[in-house]
């Protein structure tokens, strides 16, 4: 009888072993696609103002990014969008920044929204630098750098080795491990992970101004996480925003632009100007 029993005990473990493992590999095997899902590219035309600039990167790679110019004298805000977006996707944002007197620069990654390559963790951060060197050769004002989720982190490892005004940083992170790590407890997400970016490690070399935001129902990426980046950040050099309603994906509509231009009202030498 009793052995009976520990044969059955033991199939069942073996079992859930082998579907465990087999949980695992598939995690393994699909991550790129998880972190960088495919996002439909619609090749819509530049919206009025605004025109379609390629940027190349050191690496051989174009990106298609959306450029509104900025009003003589002022600041352009680059706008790093999260992993399930593109620059096609946040003209919207776009054009309310434009339309507060800022130049703006909707920033495209490989492998997305037209641009050439595959997305990677190291691919997109070469991609924001050399964004942010393309505009230096344009513009005599540092940029802001405005970022959403996954941009973020390439935010901040772009303000670790490139001077900007500032950043406005928008459910931040302190790395995708951690993200992952919330959200499958039960995996060995940091011998897996072959995409990982961490701003908690950098974020305290940044000296520029920072607005953090992040939404109290955010399920993706837990305010928890928020915290402990604003935590690790020069002290006194951030300026945090709690929205208790706001989710991962609903800042703008609970009120965050608004903290947003009102922000980039007080960056030194950042004033917004009207058009010419």
């Amino acid at each position: 009888m009793f052995g009976k029993a520990a044969t059955v005990i033991r199939k069942i473990a073996v079992a859930a072993f082998l579907a465990y493992a087999a949980f695992i590999a598939t995690l393994a095997l699909s991550q790129t696609s998880l972190l960088f899902p495919a996002v439909p590219f619609e090749n819509r035309p530049a919206p009025p103002g605004a025109s379609i600039v390629l940027i190349p990167t050191p690496d051989g790679e174009m990106l298609r990014a959306i450029h509104w110019p900025a009003p003589r004298g002022a600041g352009t805000v680059v706008v790093l969008h999260g992993n399930g977006s593109s620059a096609e996707r946040e003209v919207g944002r776009g054009v309310v920044l434009r339309e507060a007197g800022h130049g703006v620069l909707l920033a495209e990654y490989r492998g997305y929204g037209g641009s050439t390559g595959t997305a990677s963790a190291n691919g997109l951060k070469t991609d924001v630098l050399a964004t942010i060197d393309w505009l230096k050769e344009r513009s005599d004002v540092l940029p802001v750098l405005y970022a959403h989720s996954l941009g973020t982190g390439l935010a901040i490892h772009a303000a670790a080795r490139r001077p900007v005004s500032a950043l406005v940083l928008e459910a931040a992170y302190t790395s995708i491990s951690d993200i992952a790590s919330y959200h499958y407890p039960v995996v060995p997400v940091r011998w897996l992970l072959r995409h990982d970016i961490r701003p908690i490690d950098e974020i305290g070399v940044v000296l520029a101004p920072m607005l953090m935001i992040h939404g109290g129902r955010d399920t993706l990426i837990p305010v928890l996480l928020g915290e402990r980046l604003r935590d690790a950040a020069q002290s006194g050099g951030v300026e945090w925003i709690l929205l208790p309603e706001a989710g991962h994906n609903d800042l703008a509509v609970n009120g965050a632009m608004e903290h947003v231009l009102a922000f980039l009202a007080t960056v030194p030498g950042f004033a917004p100007r009207p058009p010419d």
